[in-house]
């Protein structure tokens, strides 16, 4: 499981909440290409619906840009679909865009030797 495209579904406006659902199940399964390949009646059982509704969501994903699908068939084993996520329109970030100026650093870790130090109350503050 990829937590980047957890966290890229999770931000996504689908406009459904069965799409966003299929994309988040299409994401739990997501390795760190950001490619999956659940079949149709495994999403199906996952997210508690018939496959066709499944199948639907989709389509609905694919033509909005979210994901694309690979028809993948191989000789002598079951036919598969291969979903990349982010293909056109909501590209997902990789570890190589993010450099250290854009990361936002946590403004609690002090850099003191006593971390035990008695933090003292912010005098500008107002009680309301």
């Amino acid at each position: 499981m990829s937590f980047e495209s957890m966290a890229w579904a999770v931000k996504q406006d689908t406009g459904s909440s069965m799409s966003k659902l299929v994309l988040l199940m299409l994401s739990n399964y997501a390795d760190d290409e950001h490619r999956c390949y659940p079949s149709i009646d495994h999403l199906a059982n996952l997210c508690h619906c018939s496959a066709r509704t499944v199948q639907r969501n989709i389509k609905e994903l694919k033509d909005a840009g979210y994901i694309k699908v690979i028809k993948h068939p191989r000789k002598n084993m079951w036919n598969h679909n291969i979903y990349i996520l982010g293909s056109d329109k909501s590209a997902l970030v990789t570890n190589s865009t993010i450099s250290s100026d854009t990361v936002s650093h946590n403004t609690n870790i002090t850099k003191n030797k006593n971390i035990f130090k008695k933090r003292t109350k912010n005098k500008n503050f107002l009680l309301g």
